[in-house]
């Protein structure tokens, strides 16, 4: 994993790197394999995850990228804080 920021442009921290992996990005995760406590990936996997965010990124489907979860609209978002304050008020009397 520490080589992985040399073979990319503007050299991206190691750090982003191991969240690629544990967290992902867009939805999509750099693939790695854990053996004790090293985290190991491949060109392939790299340029699989690449190919992913770009397509995410583009709005296409891929198989690793999840689509976008788009934002509530102004009406929902009223109906949720108004469920919500119910709620509130049934169980702690607010």
């Amino acid at each position: 994993m520490s080589k992985v920021p040399t073979l990319l442009p503007g050299r991206p921290g190691r750090a982003t790197c191991y969240r690629w992996t544990l967290k992902g990005c867009n939805g999509v995760r750099l693939e790695a394999i854990k053996i004790g406590r090293r985290l190991y990936t491949s060109h392939e996997a790299l340029g699989r995850f690449v190919t992913a965010m770009t397509e995410s990124t583009r709005g296409r489907s891929s198989s690793s990228a999840r689509s976008p979860r788009w934002p509530r609209s102004h009406d929902k978002r009223g109906k949720d804080s108004l469920a919500a304050e119910a709620l509130l008020r049934r169980r702690f009397g607010f």
